[in-house]
């Protein structure tokens, strides 16, 4: 499906991440704690301009 919106490019973390909650994370990303709006990998060269979740 994501490469209906273009072509899917891998970061550092690879092609996909898995979100996934872990007993006393050391990055809020491994948390069940909610997250405000935000942009992932800002700080990159060449950020992702789109990001699609799978839940299910």
């Amino acid at each position: 499906v994501a490469r209906k919106f273009g072509p899917v490019l891998e970061t550092i973390y690879g092609r996909d991440f898995q979100v996934i909650s872990q007993p006393n994370p050391i990055n809020i990303a491994y948390s069940d704690v909610n997250l405000p709006f935000h942009v992932d990998l800002a700080y990159y060269q060449s950020p992702p301009g789109l990001q699609l979740l799978h839940c299910v």
